[in-house]
């Protein structure tokens, strides 16, 4: 679970996740989280400077974000996602993305408002994760977007 120190001269959020989820190229989908967040700042186009918003992981680091953009994975588009220097894992949160999410025991996919599939993401060891190979589809649609 993620915490986040009160500081007058941050803003806060609450995220939840774990800083020793693995690989750092996967994505995550997290409902408890307020803010898509990413590890890459390469995987955001319209980056710009932003209020820093202190995050607590769950080995107790804190980790600060300062940049925020628009990530872009095939269909998927969310605006507003954080640059988290030193996260493990990036996390797509529930909240934060356009659609309707629908869970199974075997997988979350979001949907747009015309039923069509934006991403799915697979219960892998506990966790809905996009494929390494779904991802690399998905990023591989959105090179313009990610090479800015």
């Amino acid at each position: 679970k993620l915490d986040l120190e009160p500081d007058s001269d941050y803003e806060t959020s609450t995220f939840i996740a774990s800083s020793t989820l693995g690989s750092k190229h996967r994505f995550i989908i997290d409902s408890g989280a307020t803010s898509t967040m990413v590890n890459d700042a390469r995987l955001l186009s319209n980056l710009y400077t932003a209020n820093p918003t202190q995050i607590r992981v769950g080995n107790n680091e804190m980790l600060v974000s300062k940049q925020r953009g628009t990530l872009t994975l095939g269909r998927l588009i969310v605006p507003d996602v954080l640059f988290v220097p030193g996260l493990s894992t990036n996390l797509i949160s529930v909240g934060s993305t356009p659609g309707k999410w629908e869970f199974s025991k075997n997988s979350a996919s979001l949907f747009d408002k015309d039923q069509n599939t934006l991403i799915t993401a697979h219960y892998i060891n506990g966790l809905y994760q996009i494929k390494a190979s779904d991802l690399h589809t998905a990023l591989s649609a959105s090179t313009c977007e990610i090479s800015r």
